[in-house]
């Protein structure tokens, strides 16, 4: 290949629409764009929040009002809905 070759592969304009951050998109969109190029991270970032916005609404506003086996069994159910209600939740969003 010569070099020049070379030159005007690394300059070629991306194929498809280039998107840009505040170009007139709605938020809806611009967060459905940042999830599609950082699936991974939205998904850590909405397990970590269900699951322990799960655990703070089942302490209750006095702060640990459940003890014993009901917390127990209501605190690992908020746990484990964080990993699958997010996987749901990005599927739906996503269509994949």
């Amino acid at each position: 290949m010569r070099d020049d070759d070379k030159d005007s592969i690394l300059r070629r304009e991306p194929s498809g629409p280039v998107r840009q951050h505040g170009s007139g998109q709605s938020p809806r969109v611009a967060l459905l764009h940042f999830v599609e190029r950082h699936a991974a991270a939205a998904y850590y970032a909405l397990a970590f929040t269900i699951s322990w916005g799960g655990i703070v609404l089942t302490m209750g506003p006095a702060g640990m009002a459940s003890t014993g086996t009901t917390m127990a069994i209501v605190g690992g159910a908020a746990m484990a809905a964080g990993p699958a209600g997010a996987g749901l939740v990005l599927t739906g969003a996503l269509g994949q």
